[in-house]
């Protein structure tokens, strides 16, 4: 009896170590498994806040002095997108956009870009399609059904795509109606073969003078497009899809451009700290692309000041062109004295990129220069810390950047 014991005790015990190695065992394998879960979700998660950083970005178009945004930042991908990875354009003009923000001078370069031989000219082509997608109504096409956007993206990236590529029935509606297109180069061809009529209500009718436009695009030796409502990371898909797109990206000192957005009635003073903030933001990560484009795509981008173009427009012209590979020509020459007073030879007395400093007030300057320190980091703006200071026209803006890359790329 005693041994019977002695061999029930024996057997619940070899029994219970059994049980005990067999739970220790699953319960290791769910803790690998949790582990594994959780380093995939990690590794998901970085990938989504990776993704986020790069597009997450505000834009400079304001309303009611609040700084909106129209387009969904989550989204990566153009569903109405049907062209290849690599465009196949091998005829019909250079494309070239003009790319910057509002009241940085803009129209003053797209004149000084427009005047050469053979350029077509486009001025702010997708300003219609922003409004459109504020008020969700139904984006119209020429030539296929029309589509509600959620994604100001989504519309405006191909918009630049088959534009600049002259495939013009393939554009939105709201880019014939809209009133800037009457700025364009030729667009005068689309507005008498639309018997004189500005708004589409025949789309048959309208595709064929979209045809007749385009087969006039093509004959061009390039194509100039100034966009001011596009933040820089959206375009990489196009440098990727059309080998031969170059940028010109156009800055301008943040002080002047948030007075005269100002003056413009775009900005109200009681939101002054909240618009520039956040176009400063907006101009810094351009600024951080566009040394990530120069990387990727080398001599595809060219940065330019306005300051630089008003002081010496004929160098700074002469270097946007060779950049673009566009003749410079005597009516780009004649362009340029007529648009600034400078000859050749004979520099003008009348300093507009200055002019403000006369004027403005300091409590305007702090604010400007506090609220973008980052960007004066990265660019080279120089704050001014009196009224003397900012008076002073012989006393510069911007001096040469700092010799390194932004760590926060690493």
């Amino acid at each position: 009896m005693p041994m019977n014991k002695k061999t029930l005790l024996l057997s619940l015990t070899i029994l219970n170590i059994l049980l005990f190695t067999s739970i220790f065992r699953s319960i290791k394998e769910e803790e690998r498994a949790s582990l594994r879960d959780t380093a995939n979700f990690i590794e998901e998660n970085n990938r989504g806040l990776q993704l986020n950083y790069k597009q997450e970005r505000p834009r400079d178009d304001y309303q009611d002095g609040v700084n909106k945004l129209d387009f969904d930042t989550k989204s990566t991908q153009h569903p109405n997108t049907d062209s290849p990875k690599v465009f196949q354009h091998s005829a019909g003009p250079t494309p070239i956009i003009l790319h910057t923000y509002m009241r940085s001078g803009s129209s003053f370069v797209g004149d000084l870009l427009k005047a050469g031989t053979g350029t077509y000219y486009t001025f702010e082509p997708i300003h219609a399609l922003q409004f459109t997608i504020r008020h969700m109504v139904p984006i119209r096409y020429l030539n296929k059904p029309s589509k509600i956007f959620n994604n100001f993206l989504d519309v405006a990236v191909p918009t630049v795509r088959d534009m600049v590529t002259c495939q013009f029935s393939k554009l939105p509606v709201p880019y014939f109606e809209d009133g800037f297109f009457s700025y364009s180069t030729r667009a005068s061809i689309f507005t008498q073969c639309n018997k004189g009529e500005r708004m589409i209500t025949d789309t048959d009718r309208a595709n064929t003078c979209a045809e007749e436009l385009s087969k006039e695009c093509s004959k061009s030796s390039s194509f100039v497009a100034k966009i001011i409502r596009l933040p820089l990371y959206s375009l990489e898909e196009l440098m990727e899809q059309i080998p031969n797109l170059k940028i010109i990206h156009l800055l301008r000192d943040p002080r002047p451009t948030m007075l005269s957005q100002m003056r413009a009635g775009n900005v109200k003073h009681k939101y002054l700290k909240t618009n520039v903030t956040s176009y400063c933001n907006r101009v810094y990560d351009d600024v951080v692309k566009a040394d990530d484009f120069n990387r990727k795509f080398p001599g595809r981008l060219l940065r330019v000041h306005y300051e630089d173009i008003v002081m010496k427009p004929f160098e700074l012209t002469r270097k946007m062109y060779d950049f673009a590979g566009m003749p410079f020509t005597n009516r780009v020459s004649d362009t340029i004295s007529r648009l600034t007073g400078h000859t050749e030879h004979h520099k003008s007395s009348n300093d507009k990129a200055s002019a403000w400093r006369s004027s403005v007030d300091m409590d305007f300057i702090h604010t400007v220069d506090t609220a973008c320190n980052l960007l004066y980091a990265k660019v080279g703006f120089q704050a001014m810390a009196t009224e003397a200071d900012i008076r002073d026209t012989t006393k510069g803006l911007r001096g040469p950047p700092p010799p390194f890359d932004d760590f926060r790329l690493a």
